[in-house]
């Protein structure tokens, strides 16, 4: 059996039937489940995310030569995730004082 590739298909009409709707679902889950995790744990947006963020740039720096345009994308990617992070630490401490508070 064949593992899917960037570089085996000419276009998305290419793929086995089913690829695309299963891709979509399955992006559409792991959205709701980022969304879910950032909401009950802080860690979740600012630290694992982007190293899941820097492992699948990796693989995919692996399998096609990126362009340098494509790399600026990527880290700026990583940044925006996490100073938007840093930025809600204001809201995490005030919600930790609240939750703990008599």
């Amino acid at each position: 059996m064949r593992a899917l590739s960037i570089a085996s298909y000419d276009s998305i009409a290419d793929l086995p039937p089913g690829v695309v709707p299963a891709g979509l679902a399955l992006g559409v889950l792991l959205i709701a489940l980022h969304v879910w995790l950032s909401r009950c744990n802080p860690v979740w947006l600012g630290a694992i995310v982007p190293i899941i963020v820097i492992a699948l740039v990796t693989a995919l720096a692996m399998e096609v030569r990126p362009t340098v345009g494509l790399i600026a994308g990527y880290v700026a990617t990583i940044v925006a995730l996490i100073v938007i992070w840093w930025a809600g630490e204001d809201t995490r401490r005030m919600k930790r004082e609240r939750d703990t508070a008599p």
